[in-house]
């Protein structure tokens, strides 16, 4: 395993404008050895790190693979930019497998997956995130226990909706989110944070 990078994979939007695109495919890959203590990547490292950028369009398509034995999150969708971001995404994360996060030194917020497009200082980004579903091999499965939760979603300080399809619930409704993503993923433990804004649901994103 890795130790001491920030993540064992990273895919990122890096510098970016306006008519920036970037769609990609992370599937059927495997961090980390079942067993085998920090096998993934160790000394505060993540498994795979998706980072939009500034602005411009992001899509990642995350399925089929099998993290573990990381040391802080497991799958990282996160504005790291700061405030001022403006990129839209379509992300999807559908039948991974999350589990046996290395706890050593007991790691403040370690998550299998969050999905946080927004910073402290403001946002104003338009994503909508695909996590699990109710089909065959579309859920995501967790085991750990990780200390931070399972799923972490955040849209605090954004100008706009994070959308999740098929979502019925109210916007700023976190127990609701709560329930309807861990319904689609096995009954996994999940963490929101609304925003002003929240969360709306509709349509598969495009």
């Amino acid at each position: 395993g890795l130790d001491g990078a920030i993540y064992a994979v990273t895919i990122s939007g890096a510098s970016t404008v306006a008519t920036s695109l970037l769609n990609g495919t992370f599937s059927g890959n495997r961090i980390g050895k079942a067993g085998v203590l920090g096998s993934g990547c160790t000394g505060g490292c993540a498994g795979l790190g998706l980072l939009p950028g500034t602005q411009g369009a992001f899509n990642p398509t995350v399925t089929n693979n099998d993290i573990r034995q990381v040391n802080s999150l497991g799958i990282n969708f996160q504005n790291t930019v700061g405030a001022g971001a403006t990129f839209t995404s379509s992300a999807r994360f559908k039948g991974n497998t999350l589990a046996e996060p290395d706890t050593t030194g007991s790691p403040l917020f370690q998550r299998a997956l969050q999905v946080s497009p927004i910073n402290s200082g403001g946002a104003s980004t338009t994503v909508c995130a695909e996590i699990g579903g109710t089909l065959a091999g579309e859920p995501n499965i967790f085991s750990g226990p990780w200390p931070g939760g399972d799923v972490r979603l955040t849209n605090l300080a954004n100008t706009n909706t994070l959308r999740l399809p098929g979502y019925g619930g109210a916007a700023t409704d976190a127990a609701a989110v709560n329930a309807f993503i861990s319904g689609r993923n096995g009954g996994a433990a999940t963490n929101s944070t609304t925003g002003a804004l929240g969360f709306a649901g509709g349509a598969a994103c495009p």
